[in-house]
């Protein structure tokens, strides 16, 4: 696939909620949501968050990672739609382990002591 430039109209968005078809949103209303929405209610921008899937002792991982908020929250199931319901569940309530970023180091590459 190549690469398409954006046209003048796009404006520097994009619709993500587009890219993905099909009952996606219908199903999973929160988790496109916590995908997708790049702006608050009141019109202030958001930054979209992430979902990093892994398989680990026989169990489907996901990590969503809430970018705005600097916070991400570790989710498994037995298969994709397991894990996507687990997922769900856990934006819409609003619930779970939700853990602060730790805080990357950056200048020499060593830790501070």
């Amino acid at each position: 696939m190549a690469l398409r430039r954006r046209s003048p109209q796009d404006n520097g968005r994009v619709s993500y909620s587009t890219m993905i078809g099909g009952d996606f949103g219908k199903l999973f209303p929160h988790l496109l949501e916590f995908l997708c929405q790049s702006e608050w209610e009141a019109d202030a921008p958001r930054l979209t968050g992430t979902v990093l899937l892994c398989v680990e002792d026989g169990r489907l991982k996901a990590w969503l990672h809430d970018r705005d908020a600097k916070e991400s929250l570790w989710v498994s199931g037995m298969d994709l739609d397991d894990l996507l319901a687990t997922s769900e569940q856990a934006l819409s309530s609003g619930v779970g382990e939700w853990r602060k970023d730790k805080p990357s180091f950056k200048g020499n590459g060593r830790r501070p002591s």
